[in-house]
């Protein structure tokens, strides 16, 4: 039975060759990258090769997807299933951010490489093997092979070893398992912002330039929590 489930799945097929030959498998996603306000929050999630012997009996594999492609409602619920896999000694995983500030001072690509590069670091921290360039030599001296793969094309600016993988969140498993930690989490985010600044709509639109939004940027003016970059234009049609 869990074999028929996985055979019916392509992400968790490509996860499965993608692993070959390797020890652990990371999948790494981003959420708010084109929002007008609030930070940019990236997931990592690394399985190891015995995870795909062990068929997380929680999880319908056809779910994990794309988190925009699921309901709000079922990506808070996929979001506390992952996290049991850490419970489980199935997985690991970590959050990383980059902040209004950070975006406004490295741009959004930079910001964005700098959240992924703190969620990884995180995972190291919970046992993940230490990445960094150089890969022989470290592979050599830890034993362990490490893949990194990261949705969309490969990210010059994010200095460790990886792979993009283009529509990634919905060809891979472990990438869209970090696509649903990192939307979950970043919209969480902007459901508190809102509770500080309702104007804004920010637990309806979570930050992203729907009309409403920009109409209350216009008659408000942007809050700190706004990216100056991205407004700019917005604000002075």
């Amino acid at each position: 039975m869990a074999r028929s489930r996985a055979t019916l799945c392509p992400r968790w097929q490509f996860d499965c060759a993608a692993i070959a030959g390797q020890d652990w498998l990371v999948g790494v996603d981003e959420a708010g990258r084109g929002a007008l306000a609030g930070p940019v929050v990236a997931a990592a999630v690394a399985v190891r090769a015995s995870y795909f012997q062990a068929l997380p009996e929680a999880f319908d594999l056809n779910l994990i997807r794309d988190s925009k492609q699921i309901r709000e409602a079922q990506r808070e619920t996929l979001f506390e299933q992952v996290s049991t896999l850490a419970e489980q000694g199935l997985a690991l995983h970590a959050i990383g951010e980059g902040s209004v500030d950070e975006i406004n001072r490295l741009d959004i690509l930079g910001a964005t490489c700098l959240a992924m590069w703190r969620a990884i670091q995180q995972l190291q921290e919970m046992g993940l093997p230490h990445i960094e360039f150089g890969i022989d030599e470290l592979f050599q001296e830890s034993g362990k092979r490490v893949r990194i793969l990261v949705d969309g094309i490969h990210l010059k600016r994010l200095e460790l070893p990886h792979e993009g993988v283009v529509k990634g969140d919905d060809r891979s498993h472990v990438i869209a398992l970090a696509s649903i930690l990192a939307k979950v989490s970043r919209d969480r985010k902007m459901r508190d912002l809102d509770r500080r600044h309702s104007h804004f709509l920010w637990a309806s639109n979570k930050g992203y330039g729907s009309r409403a939004h920009c109409d209350a940027i216009r008659a408000k003016g942007p809050s700190k929590w706004h990216r100056k970059q991205f407004i700019h234009r917005l604000i002075h049609r």
